[in-house]
């Protein structure tokens, strides 16, 4: 075999490669994270300033994931509102938003059995005495 033959089949493959790549990533979906992206981009400072808020609490809230019981539990401070939104990247019609319900503990129940399974990013936005406050953090349902 002669190194003409060697080229062209080189070429074939390469192209056979390209349209390879060309086929497959037409199966992908490219939708934004968040319809309103650019709206939300915006007011990002104001988002900056909740993080910053919930960096000097005292005592930050915390998410904690129980698998065996299929169950999260939020710490947070009483007499707040708020929501939790339930966030999952890879597919944005499984996200929904719950309200934020403290009893008089100060912990809120959350059942993850009707979850997907994989990985979902919780985002907690709340208001305290005339503050707002955020607080994420990526949970694995089971």
């Amino acid at each position: 075999m002669n190194w003409g033959y060697r080229i062209a089949i080189l070429y074939i493959g390469f192209v056979a490669f390209m349209l390879i790549l060309v086929a497959g990533s037409h199966s992908i979906s490219v939708d934004l994270v968040a319809k309103d992206y650019y709206k939300q981009e915006l007011a990002y400072e104001d988002q900056i300033n909740r993080i910053k808020n919930t960096a000097h609490l005292d005592s930050r809230p915390t998410i904690s994931n129980d698998t065996t019981a299929r169950m999260i539990t939020l710490q947070m401070p009483t007499q707040i509102t708020g929501d939790v939104w339930f966030f999952r990247a890879n597919n944005p019609k499984l996200d929904f938003k719950i309200p934020l319900q403290i009893d008089e503990a100060g912990k809120q129940f959350l059942p993850t059995q009707n979850l997907q399974r994989g990985t979902w990013r919780l985002k907690i936005n709340w208001k305290q005495a005339g503050k707002e406050y955020y607080l994420e953090q990526k949970i694995k349902v089971k």
